[in-house]
């Protein structure tokens, strides 16, 4: 962590042993110092660095495997609260058709406390409508436009406010703490998941 030499109070306190003259709030630079002796010449400032400079504009980026919370984030309590489930081969994994969709539309359903009504643009004129529960964890127009990953090929489901075509993915245990996953920019509506 690169820490700036000097503070504003000493860069003021600086100021005023050069200028002679007390220097309170930025008013004080408005009154002209006439015949005030000036100290002999001092640097204010030292001269910053480039590099250390260029490290408090553009931090360092983390290690790929330390995430954004670092390594805390990777202390198995997940894995502890839902531990993996039974193996499966790669025949069972190719029948789930998680694609990339774009939301197009998304709003609350009023009668259900964690669903969100969401449209799903499969590209070419294809939608999905889909229940998702994420209201806790997202507001409705924060999600129109971004690209999500769905389970394509999920039986429709009937359910009382009506037809759920598909599943949007997402990691965490629920309530507020709910995170949709979604592919780079890049990929296109419709792209398959492999």
């Amino acid at each position: 962590m690169v820490h700036v030499q000097q503070t504003t109070a000493q860069v003021a306190e600086a100021t005023e042993k050069l200028l002679g003259a007390p220097i309170r709030s930025f008013d004080d630079a408005t009154a002209p110092l006439l015949g005030t002796p000036v100290a002999a010449f001092s640097h204010l400032m030292e001269r910053m660095d480039p590099k250390k400079f260029e490290a408090l504009v553009v931090p360092e980026a983390a290690p790929a495997d330390a995430g954004p919370a670092g390594a805390a984030a990777d202390d198995g309590a997940a894995l502890a609260a839902e531990p993996l489930a039974a193996e499966c081969t790669i025949d069972d994994f190719t029948k789930v058709d998680l694609r990339v969709a774009r939301v197009v539309a998304a709003e609350p359903v009023p009668e259900a406390k964690k669903l969100l009504r969401l449209t799903l643009s499969l590209g070419g004129g294809v939608t999905r409508n889909v229940f998702a529960g994420i209201k806790a964890a997202y507001e409705p127009e924060a999600l129109v436009g971004r690209l999500v990953v769905m389970v394509a090929n999920l039986a429709p489901r009937q359910m009382r406010f009506g037809l759920s075509e598909g599943m949007v993915v997402a990691a965490g245990p629920g309530e507020k703490e709910v995170f949709v996953l979604s592919p780079d920019s890049g990929a296109k509506p419709g792209q398959r998941i492999h």
